[in-house]
């Protein structure tokens, strides 16, 4: 188990599994900027990514559109991680993005970004 900080000081997880050759569960907190001008903090994770041989992991999510409580919005992810030789610390890149559209789904109203987000985690 990893934990740390990010450069935006949310937190971030990162849960190996027992043989230590996959990710089974990696979470981080984003600060999260719009056009509109609006913030709002939130999270993001992934489930069960495999490590590979030199300790490194990524996958991206997206975008998908889905049902933000009546509103139509699409939501693409990603992660980029290593976790150090000795198991020393894990580090890596993360990135959401979220854009909302009208009630029709047919004109974006506003797109929130994280950007590209630092972190770094240790045992």
């Amino acid at each position: 188990m990893f934990g740390g900080i990010t450069a935006q000081r949310w937190p971030v997880v990162v849960a190996l599994n027992k043989a230590r050759n996959r990710v089974d569960q990696v979470v981080i907190g984003v600060h999260m900027t719009c056009t509109s001008g609006d913030t709002f903090g939130t999270s993001d994770g992934y489930q069960a990514l495999k490590l590979s041989k030199r300790g490194r992991f990524s996958t991206t999510f997206g975008p998908q559109r889905i049902d933000a409580g009546g509103v139509p919005a699409d939501v693409e992810s990603k992660v980029i991680g290593r976790i150090a030789e000795g198991r020393a610390a894990a580090r890596g890149v993360w990135s959401l993005k979220i854009t909302l559209y009208d009630p029709t789904g047919a004109t974006a109203l506003d797109t929130c970004e994280s950007g590209l987000v630092s972190w770094t985690a240790r045992p």
